[in-house]
């Protein structure tokens, strides 16, 4: 019976190919682009319609509030680790490094973004910026040409120079230091197993609980800094 209701061959296996005169087909796209799940879309639609794509994503992507602030402030000296703690500090999160300009070319919704070296001329022209990619709310993000939302967990600073000496102005001092934890690096425990000691700056006026990935690195008992380091 079987071979009778055979269908002859030859056989095509794998997935169905986009018909372009298929709605259907048009609405899935249409679908996966809106979510950003490009993995969805066939490659030749995703390489011939890539712009009108991205646009599509970027004006239905929806920004996302957070329930903390989001600013962790790190300076130590030159060479000492700033840069590999903050990307130590949350495993498995997707990073995002920031060019020193108010742009996220290239951010695809990495959930860490750290600004390597701050400097003392960046607060002038930056400081707003910093602000609102600090704060708890949902924020877009400026892109040659059209916005983008950032969807980030943690907005990381590093520099050379602490906190009050960055922030030289009290008002914004105060603004910022509501959205940032702030540490001070001191040195490495073992430059080999890069395990970092880290001294908070300031006790926190807000009464902010340090989130525990942060807290693992954490040293608060200056004798113990010292002892510690007089052994390496």
């Amino acid at each position: 019976m079987k071979e009778e209701t055979r269908v002859a061959g030859p056989w095509e296996f794998g997935k169905i190919p986009l018909s372009r005169n298929s709605k259907t087909d048009w609405a899935l796209v249409k679908q996966a682009a809106k979510a950003g799940d490009y993995d969805k879309i066939p490659d030749n639609i995703l390489v011939t319609h890539y712009s009108n794509i991205q646009k599509l994503y970027k004006d239905n992507c929806k920004v996302t509030s957070s329930s903390t602030v989001r600013g962790i402030y790190i300076h130590g000296d030159a060479g000492i680790g700033k840069s590999y703690l903050a990307r130590s500090l949350f495993p498995g999160e997707p990073v995002y490094s920031k060019n020193p300009n108010k742009y996220f070319d290239g951010y695809q919704n990495e959930t860490v973004i750290i600004w390597d070296d701050l400097d003392l001329m960046h607060p002038s022209m930056f400081t707003y910026y910093f602000k609102i990619w600090t704060d708890r709310y949902g924020v877009r993000g400026e892109i040659k040409g059209s916005t983008i939302p950032l969807n980030h967990k943690y907005f990381i600073f590093t520099s050379q120079y602490s906190f009050e000496e960055m922030f030289t102005d009290l008002k914004t001092r105060e603004a910022m230091g509501r959205r940032c934890f702030i540490y001070e690096m001191a040195h490495y425990k073992d430059i080999n197993l890069r395990t970092q000691f880290v001294i908070p700056d300031m006790i926190d006026q807000f009464n902010r609980d340090t989130p525990p990935e942060i807290e693992k690195f954490i040293v608060r008992d200056r004798s113990a800094l010292i002892e510690a380091t007089a052994r390496l």
